[in-house]
């Protein structure tokens, strides 16, 4: 069954993603405590663990989880076949709205070629439609 792998929350801009052992998730916000939160149609984002995994083996690096900076890393579901759906993430529901392109800064996080690397498998972008708490290891599925 699909599920969370990790949860980061980035507090402060260009700081440093800090896993959490659990988020609260605020409906049409996003993860509390994350600087990002609040952003229209971008209160979170996802990506598969599967995508990170293909990153470093194109590259031939280890490829940290949260080298991505997207908040929720999940595993077994293809994130990118749910846009214009909504997504069970433990408690919270969420309305999946378009692809995560990735950014300049993989370059930096991960080495040259990263940003390459990750294009047309860089995550989600999400709405919270439903708040809640998610913790990793929390099932993943279409509503």
């Amino acid at each position: 069954m699909p599920s969370v792998v990790s949860i980061h929350r980035v507090a402060v801009r260009r700081g440093p993603a800090e896993p959490l052992e659990a988020a609260e998730v605020v409906a049409s916000h996003g993860i509390q405590g994350d600087y990002r939160s609040g952003h229209a149609g971008r209160h979170v984002t996802l990506i598969e663990a599967e995508a990170i995994a293909t990153v470093a083996e194109k590259l031939g690096v280890k490829v940290p989880v949260d080298a991505s900076r997207r908040q929720i890393v999940v595993e077994g579901i293809r994130l990118n076949d749910l846009v214009g759906q909504r997504l069970r993430v433990g408690s919270v529901v969420l309305d999946i709205h378009e692809l995560c392109h990735p950014c300049q800064r993989m370059e930096s996080t991960v080495g040259p070629g990263a940003k390459a690397a990750m294009e047309g498998i860089g995550g989600v972008c999400a709405r919270v439609i439903e708040g809640g708490a998610i913790r990793p290891g929390d099932p993943v599925y279409l509503v």
